[in-house]
This record gives structure tokens, C-alpha cells and sequence, in this order.
């Protein structure tokens, strides 16, 4: 199995990881692409926010059942995670079948995704973590 997730690091300071959909994905790509990440993370010295890119993926919809697999992400992935992750690129169709809070915020059972457009989006919120 190929799995279509890719992941290195969103900035020089190697505070923040990006996890990149590749091609035509599934579910089980998205969670075993994890694996690799995490355990990239073992000898990291503090939290690591995330990245989440949506941008080069090849799927004309995505995959049922989003907001069960979303609620999978944060520290209970590793607790080298702060549980903060900027989604970006994901498609309207995808965002408006999640279940947002009030704030336009996904909370996880161990963590919270905020939504960008594109990679200024994403800086200005990644500066208030």
C-alpha cells in the first residue's frame, strides 16, 4: 500500500509539520500516513502545531464520513502534538458536511482545526498559537 499522505516541516524554527494529501486518497491513507509523522517526532524537543493540506490532492469529493475521521486528530496522536492544526485547502462541499463551532472551529476529541484558504490564511493564524 502506497500511502498518499506526505509530511515535513511548514517552517525553519521545525515548529510546525505539514501533512499533505497526495492523488486520490482514502481514510486509511489519512491514518496511516500518521504513523510515519509521529514517529519522525520521537527525539523533537517541544509541541509541534500541524499543517493540514488538502491543495494537491486529486479527489473530486471527499471521502464519507469526515467529521468521525477529523475528530481523530490531535495530542492523542502523539503528545508531541499541541492539538492545533490549520486545515488548508479544503474543499466547501467537505467543510460544510463538518459539524463547526460558532467560531467556524472543528473541536476534537484531543485537539481543534482552524480553516484557511491559502498559506497567508494559514500564517496569520498559526501566529496566534
Amino acid at each position: 500500500m502506497k500511502i498518499k499522505f506526505r509530511y515535513g516541516w511548514y517552517d525553519d524554527a521545525k515548529s510546525i509539520l505539514q501533512y499533505t494529501a497526495e492523488s486520490d486518497w482514502n481514510w486509511r491513507d489519512w491514518h496511516a500516513g500518521w504513523r510515519p509523522a509521529v514517529f519522525s517526532l520521537i527525539q523533537h524537543e517541544g509541541n509541534v502545531h500541524i499543517v493540514i493540506d488538502f491543495r494537491e490532492q486529486t479527489r473530486a469529493t471527499m471521502p464519507a464520513g469526515i467529521n468521525a475521521h477529523f475528530m481523530s486528530f490531535g495530542t492523542s496522536i502523539s503528545p508531541k502534538l499541541s492539538g492545533k492544526a490549520v486545515v488548508i485547502g479544503l474543499p466547501d462541499d467537505a467543510k460544510a458536511q463538518l459539524m463547526l463551532d460558532e467560531d467556524g472551529t472543528f473541536e476534537t476529541k484531543t485537539g481543534r482545526l482552524y480553516f484557511a484558504s491559502d498559506d497567508d490564511e494559514a500564517q496569520a493564524i498559526l501566529s496566534t498559537f
